[in-house]
């Protein structure tokens, strides 16, 4: 049986709700799913909301640092075929800068939310910004071991 590992330490809005749809279809696949949520999601509203229809067919593990190499190693301590970051922007720019790029167990899957800058004030700011995400957005796609 393939381990497919969910990572989102953001439990806020509507991200559970993508956690679950992304461990209902691994489930329904045969998979064994880890969810590694932060140490606050089981407190919050969302939480019960999202999860309670899945929390008997899925591990739940807490985490309290969801940087690359954290990630990597909750991939191989729980021998992940695939390891995704639903709300990835974040992590796949610090991916981005890493050497070497993904050095965790498996695949990585990472989804980008937004590709370009949230609006502003500042059209210039906003386009600057828009490009950089998407320059390391691209060059994050590009490592080994990203699906």
């Amino acid at each position: 049986m393939s381990v497919t590992l969910i990572v989102e330490p953001n439990q806020s809005g509507h991200r559970l709700y993508y956690v679950r749809l992304l461990a209902q279809a691994a489930v329904a696949r045969g998979d064994e799913v880890v969810l590694a949520l932060s140490e606050a999601a089981s407190a919050t509203d969302e939480s019960g909301l999202h999860l309670s229809g899945i929390a008997e067919s899925v591990t739940i593990v807490s985490a309290r640092d969801f940087g690359v190499d954290a990630v990597a190693e909750l991939s191989r301590r729980y021998d992940a075929a695939i390891t995704v970051v639903p709300d990835g922007d974040r992590f796949a720019m610090r991916l981005a800068r890493t050497r070497g790029g993904w050095s965790g167990q498996g695949a990585l899957s990472v989804l980008i939310m937004r590709e370009v800058a949230q609006p502003g004030r500042l059209s210039m700011v906003v386009a600057a910004k828009s490009r950089i995400r998407t320059a390391l957005f691209h060059r994050a796609s590009r490592l080994p071991a990203c699906a």
